[in-house]
């Protein structure tokens, strides 16, 4: 697998914690849902076959027994599958967004560095 682009920093702790793949297939297993993290990771539970033992035992160390909320990060995924090769097509079947939200997220900062981009292409009125 290519080396991921940087995780923004809603989501630094997770890939701090169980690197970026795990933390890919957090997201795009549970993004946008409440996740229960076990004080205890044992095969057979749904989280460990989802992301493995080895993350959810990372994960356990810091927050077992808690519930963490897992953001969508659509525009960070959106960059990662780009530099796996995905197509906008490809892309926003897995976002499940248009192909022009896509080209959004591919072209814009990102909530990390500031706000999404803002359309310019409104004539201005003159009074």
């Amino acid at each position: 697998m290519n080396a991921l682009p940087p995780p923004p920093a809603e989501i630094a702790y997770l890939a701090k914690r169980i690197g970026a793949a795990a933390t890919l297939k957090l997201i795009e297993q549970r993004g946008g849902t409440r996740v229960f993290i076990p004080r205890a990771p044992a095969d057979g539970q749904v989280l460990v076959a989802q992301i493995g033992i080895e993350a959810v035992a990372a994960l356990s160390e810091g927050w077992g027994g808690e519930y963490l909320k897992i953001p969508l990060v659509k525009w960070w995924r959106a960059r990662v599958y780009r530099s796996q090769g995905l197509n906008h097509r490809e892309i926003a079947q897995r976002l499940g967004c248009t192909e022009n939200t896509v080209g959004t997220y591919l072209r814009g900062p990102g909530p990390a560095a500031g706000a999404p981009p803002v359309e310019t292409a409104q004539m201005a009125l003159k009074l």
